[in-house]
């Protein structure tokens, strides 16, 4: 038998991935729409809420960071499809459930922190499928002979929830900005 994938196709991702609303984004920290973009809320631990964003790469799969994940169980962490707003989503406890939680085998939390990560990864399963439309849709996947591509020296638009530069988190809002695609050995020598 044979190791190598046995695909009947190169591209692994959702049909009709990637289509953004033609009210498109603005750009360097500005409002933006994105309808793959997820927002994780997890159970409260010593009294601090957390939050993440996440990818919608299936009607029943989400990819996000491990750390977000590590440590908890489906019933600690709810996802809400939040398009834009997800503080609204978030008072109207308009929650999808988890299923199950898969984190990359070579993430670990005990790992120095430069290398911890470089695996920081994790599949997460919707006990429901959810219902796509224009403001709710997957992100593409790189194909598999694209896997190897680095896209060194091109943008990459970043989204999310996160703090800004003001120190405030962002919940109301989705957020995006472009950033450069360097290399690793750049990386190594600025991080």
């Amino acid at each position: 038998s044979s190791t190598e994938c046995s695909c009947e196709t190169d591209n692994i991702s959702h049909p009709g991935c990637g289509i953004i609303p033609s009210t498109s984004t603005i750009y360097n920290g500005r409002p933006a729409s994105y309808p793959w973009m997820v927002f994780l809320f997890a159970a409260p631990e010593n009294g601090q809420q957390s939050f993440c964003g996440g990818s919608l790469i299936s009607d029943l799969q989400v990819v996000t960071a491990a750390h977000c994940v590590a440590g908890k169980t489906t019933d600690d962490v709810a996802v809400l499809l939040a398009d834009k707003n997800a503080q609204e989503k978030l008072n109207k406890m308009d929650f999808h459930f988890l299923y199950k939680i898969e984190i990359y085998p070579a993430y670990n939390l005990a790992m120095n922190h430069a290398y911890r990560y470089n695996s920081d990864i994790a599949v997460l399963t919707l006990e429901k499928p959810v219902l796509f439309s224009k403001e709710v849709n997957t992100i593409c996947l790189p194909s598999f002979s694209e896997s190897r591509e680095t896209h060194e020296g091109t943008n990459a638009t970043v989204t999310g929830w996160g703090l800004t530069e003001k120190g405030v988190a962002s919940t109301d809002q989705l957020l995006s900005v472009e950033v450069p695609i360097i290399s690793n050995t750049q990386c190594r020598k600025s991080y």
